[in-house]
């Protein structure tokens, strides 16, 4: 189980939820607990796609292991759909009912840049490990969007602009640690429980809920990117935009549709008088346009 997703995919009736075991949860949750109802359950259930309504009859808001522990054996014994979330991204249908824990306070970042790798609990977002790489010229293999969460992103693969060099996201994972649904804490990698292994880097749900994970960081002093903007009647055709500078498309004599002169013949083109800090940190690496 991951950031984003539920431990089971089978649908079975619950237990009754009662004041008493709620109680018993909550004294042993260093972390908020609700109930449904309860003041502030609303809150911290609410995902960034606020389409949609999550009514869960528990919801644990985890700080540590310990936590994700007590809170899976409870679900257990009660016989409670578990759903893990981070940001909500990912939240698609959800079923009513149910316990939810949320993982937003499992923060921990640790980053190593002799060995190049960063452990990365289970509610942080991309854009803390990016920049925290950056002041080492390394960086993680991130998707388009910094504000998901890395651990239920990785989950899922993780293809983005940098998968052309480098692949995908869930190819720099060097470990995980899960609470399986017995409630134990084991360690997933290339050496423990390697077909657990496997599945995380992929599978995205339902393995058990990763509290954290360890990943390997790119060599990255600076990267250099660009996008294509589309200035209606005004243009001809479509402009790649270079920092602060535009360079014409041009159409080659080969399969592909479009070549951006920005990608294909950056050597060309001068380099923004007064690049952004991003650009300037990371002008070397150049990602190629799409259309």
């Amino acid at each position: 189980m991951n950031a984003e997703s539920a431990l089971a995919t089978e649908s079975f009736d619950s237990e009754p939820i009662t004041p008493e075991s709620i109680a018993e949860l909550r004294a042993r949750v260093t972390g908020p607990v609700f109930a449904r109802g309860d003041q502030g359950a609303a809150a911290e259930v609410a995902c960034f796609n606020r389409s949609r309504t999550q009514d869960p009859d528990v919801v644990v808001g985890a700080t540590n292991d310990a936590d994700v522990v007590a809170a899976v054996r409870f679900a257990v014994q009660n016989r409670l759909l578990v759903r893990i979330q981070a940001t909500g991204h990912g939240s698609g249908k959800t079923p009513a009912g149910g316990m939810m824990i949320t993982t937003r306070r499992m923060d921990t970042l640790q980053l190593d840049p002799r060995t190049r790798l960063a452990t990365i609990g289970a509610g942080v977002q991309w854009q803390r490990v990016v920049e925290t790489a950056a002041a080492f010229e390394l960086a993680p293999i991130v998707g388009s969007s910094v504000t998901v969460g890395a651990v239920g992103y990785t989950l899922g693969g993780g293809l983005g602009p940098l998968a052309r060099s480098h692949g995908f996201s869930s190819d720099w994972v060097r470990g995980f640690r899960v609470v399986t649904a017995a409630g134990d804490i084991i360690t997933a990698d290339a050496h423990s429980n390697p077909d657990l292994f496997w599945a995380l880097r992929g599978g995205k749900g339902g393995f058990g809920v990763v509290t954290e994970m360890t990943i390997e960081l790119a060599p990255m002093p600076a990267l250099y990117v660009g996008g294509l903007l589309f200035e209606g009647a005004k243009t001809s055709g479509p402009r790649c935009a270079v920092g602060p500078l535009g360079c014409r498309m041009r159409r080659p004599a080969s399969r592909h549709p479009l070549r951006c002169c920005a990608c294909r013949r950056a050597a060309t083109h001068p380099k923004p008088t007064h690049p952004t800090p991003t650009a300037q940190r990371r002008r070397n690496m150049r990602a190629p346009c799409s259309t």
